[in-house]
């Protein structure tokens, strides 16, 4: 039994492996957001590199990670950019409001519409990197299907916003916990988030040899919906 636990395939080794690996794509994630506009391409090889190695144990998480990095970095800091953008551009909106006369019908109106664009960057937020790690979209397709998948899968949308808050907050209680935290956050997202894509991507051909990021139950699964 001990044998079992403790050995090189065993379920402790492979238990610890899988949390040095979230471990080190976490601290590349901050070392490689550190310039802002490379959020969304960091978080994007965040994603790449968990899903990948740690969950479907192909190749290596740091290399994955530097590798998907030096694939996309263009077009990585584009969405980057205009990710960006829209964010200054939703906080504008809410201190905009928060300068107007309180009980008023314009403070009504314009309080809702910041809330309802609060929450659409929250959920672009969430499914931005994943879709840049799956699809070959352009920068405006990413927005565009990121906004449109989360309010189809609202539910899932608000099961994740509550996931990430809960995160959040452990992050700011216990700031240690950074160093793990991005990659355990991604890991979790991810049993959802992999069975939304799928439903999204193009099925294998019968026959044909299936890519890293098929699971075959989740194929299956989906076909019998």
């Amino acid at each position: 039994m001990l044998k079992t636990i403790f050995g090189i395939d065993g379920s402790f080794t492979g238990f610890m492996e899988k949390i040095a690996d979230l471990f080190l794509v976490s601290i590349l994630w901050i070392i490689c957001s550190l310039p802002i506009v490379t959020i969304v391409l960091s978080t994007s090889a965040l994603y790449y590199s968990v899903v990948k190695c740690v969950r479907r144990e192909r190749g290596t998480a740091t290399h994955e990670f530097i590798h998907f990095i030096g694939e996309n970095w263009k077009q990585g800091l584009k969405l980057g950019a205009v990710y960006l953008i829209l964010g200054a551009l939703a906080a504008l909106n809410i201190y905009a409001v928060f300068q107007m006369e309180r009980g008023s019908v314009l403070f009504r109106v314009y309080s809702i519409e910041s809330i309802w664009i609060g929450i659409c960057f929250i959920f672009v937020s969430i499914y931005l990197s994943p879709l840049f790690s799956r699809f070959e979209y352009t920068t405006i397709e990413n927005i565009k299907m990121s906004l449109f998948m989360s309010w189809k899968h609202i539910f899932s949308s608000l099961l994740f916003s509550i996931i990430a808050a809960v995160f959040g907050y452990l992050t700011v209680r216990f700031i240690f916990l950074l160093v793990i935290i991005p990659g355990l956050f991604v890991f979790i997202l991810s049993f959802r988030m992999e069975k939304i894509m799928l439903k999204y991507m193009l099925e294998p051909k019968e026959g044909e040899n299936l890519s890293w990021y098929y699971d075959e139950k989740s194929i299956v699964q989906n076909d019998e919906k």
